[in-house]
C-alpha cells in the first residue's frame, strides 16, 4: 500500500516537470536528468548480483574484492 502511494505520488511530481506544465524543464535540464540516468544505469550494471540472506554483506564484500 505504501509503495503504491509512493509510486503514484512520484508520477504526479514527475508530471509537473513535463513540457506544457507550469514548472516545465527546458532542454538543458532534461539533458542533466538523462545524464544522471545514464550514470545510474552504469553503476547498476557494475554492481555484483548478491541475493538476500543473513550473510549478504559478507558475500557483497567478497564479490567486490575489498
Amino acid at each position: 500500500m505504501v509503495g503504491t502511494v509512493a509510486a503514484v505520488a512520484g508520477l504526479v511530481l514527475f508530471s509537473l516537470y513535463l513540457p506544457g506544465m507550469p514548472a516545465a524543464l527546458g532542454a538543458p535540464e532534461w539533458i542533466i536528468v538523462g545524464g544522471w540516468w545514464v550514470v545510474g544505469l552504469w553503476f547498476l550494471t557494475r554492481f555484483p548480483e548478491v541475493g538476500p540472506g543473513v550473510d549478504a554483506e559478507e558475500r557483497l564484500v567478497r564479490a567486490t574484492g575489498r
